[in-house]
């Protein structure tokens, strides 16, 4: 006790002494190397991002790059940039960028020279978005350019990696994603197209396929659940739905709504009298679609049809339909159709060898510029007073389906641009149905010579007769 009278704290002395054993050199040092480990770990993590972000910086980044733009064919090509209000029309030579979409009407093909020399040719009546075209430059540089039709056709014919490490060009519309690359080990050079094939023109969202094919090389399809790899001339079709079709070799299909599974979406019906009789005697014909059986098949047919009169006149009735489609390069151009001739007056092809129950005509510019017909008819009935050349038209069984196909790859001069079809009858009174009308055209490069071989059916009424002008 304090001679002061007050009680003495004897227990500071014993907290100064321990708190001076947690400060011991031992304790101390062991703290310190605690903190210098975490600081150092801490460091070492963050260089390890900063260097991991710089090599991904050096590898993955890249800038927007641009085309050069020409017309192959036509004047009609439009462009939109993102932020712009409307369409623009271009002239030929232009800079394209990364965002702008590029349109192209009936007759008009235009070609996009990118910056490493891919060329990339946007078909007539299409609408494609650049959505990617840009390059790195730092560390294992890349290429990479991918388009999105919204309609109508795009051929890529993609140039190799060269000193990049990695390149890829991709095309992708309706769910289908189709990729072609090339890096430093395998140096792929190849071409490929893609091309949204719509029922009508106003169809809606789901209804359409997409057809994709490789003329060299080799691509991979991609769908939402599925993957395909096609090789040098494969073709394949993709549903709706996303299922692939049959690998075929590659073809284009001219002619939209042949199978008449649409209703009329793409044709139009007409009816016509010759000038002598217009205004004297009834039209009186009929153009209606029926369900049929064929020996491939039930099918929908167009059946063109006018009952038998007294002083019935010449009537024709038929359909068309506006194609507008240039072909890229004319290694094969064939029409197919069902054909079944159920009743024809005249006989023959009339007095005129110009009636009868079933005409087709392709209406076409050939190479030269110059607008060209050619046209083919069908008859049941003959007439042995007025012999048909063979030329201008076959004979087929009466009330029978019939299969015909026309070679058209040799006409003369070669057709550049196909601009209608039209199937009719012509007569007094007829009754004609027809089925599965199609019209193709092979699908080669556009600087490759070769052409296919033509394989034409041995009962083809065309060989010679594909050469009238």
């Amino acid at each position: 006790m304090a001679t002061d009278g007050t009680e003495q704290d004897n227990s500071r002395p014993r907290m100064l002494n321990r708190d001076l054993s947690l400060r011991s050199p031992e304790s101390q040092m062991r703290r310190a190397w605690v903190v210098l480990g975490l600081a150092s770990l801490a460091a070492l993590l963050l260089l390890v991002f900063i260097i991991t972000a710089g090599i991904w910086v050096s590898r993955h980044a890249t800038e927007p790059r641009s085309a050069r733009i020409t017309l192959v064919s036509g004047t009609g090509a439009l462009v939109k940039s993102p932020g712009d209000a409307g369409w623009r029309l271009i002239d030929s030579n232009e800079r394209i960028e990364e965002g702008d979409s590029v349109s192209t009407t009936l007759g008009t093909v235009v070609k996009l020279q990118a910056f490493d020399g891919t060329t990339v040719e946007i078909a007539e009546d299409s609408v494609v978005t650049i959505h990617r075209m840009r390059s790195s430059r730092f560390i294992e540089r890349t290429k990479l350019i991918e388009f999105h039709p919204e309609r109508g056709a795009i051929y890529v014919n993609m140039q190799p990696a060269g000193d990049y490490s990695y390149s890829e060009v991709v095309i992708e519309a309706d769910g289908t994603r189709v990729v072609m690359a090339s890096d430093g080990d395998r140096q792929q050079a190849g071409a490929f197209l893609l091309e949204v094939i719509s029922p009508s023109d106003g169809h809606e969202v789901g209804d359409t396929s997409v057809r994709t094919a490789v003329l060299r090389g080799q691509a991979t399809v991609r769908t939402s659940g599925s993957e395909l790899v096609l090789n040098d001339d494969q073709q394949t079709v993709i549903s709706p739905n996303g299922e692939f079709g049959a690998i075929t070799r590659p073809v284009r299909e001219l002619i939209v709504n042949g199978s008449f599974q649409h209703g009329m979406d793409g044709w139009i019906d007409f009816r016509q009298q010759n000038p002598e009789h217009a205004g004297v005697v009834p039209l009186n014909a009929s153009i209606e679609l029926v369900p049929d059986t064929t020996p491939n098949g039930d099918v929908i047919a167009l059946e063109i049809s006018r009952p038998s009169s007294d002083r019935a006149g010449v009537v024709q009735a038929g359909v068309r339909q506006r194609i507008g489609k240039t072909l890229r390069v004319v290694t094969s151009l064939r029409l197919q159709l069902d054909v079944q001739i159920i009743d024809q007056v005249p006989a023959g092809g009339g007095d005129d060898l110009n009636q009868f129950p079933l005409i087709v005509t392709m209406n076409y510019i050939d190479v030269d510029g110059k607008e060209r017909i050619w046209s083919h008819g069908y008859y049941a009935i003959d007439d042995p007073a007025h012999p048909v050349d063979e030329f201008r038209a076959s004979r087929i069984e009466r009330d029978a389906w019939r299969r015909v196909s026309f070679d058209l790859g040799n006409l003369s001069p070669l057709p550049s641009q196909i601009t209608s079809i039209v199937v009719y009858a012509s007569g007094e009174s007829f009754q004609t149905r027809i089925a599965n009308v199609s019209l193709t055209t092979g699908e080669l490069l556009r600087d490759s010579g070769a052409a296919n071989g033509r394989n034409v059916p041995d009962d083809s009424p065309l060989t010679a007769s594909n050469r009238r002008k």
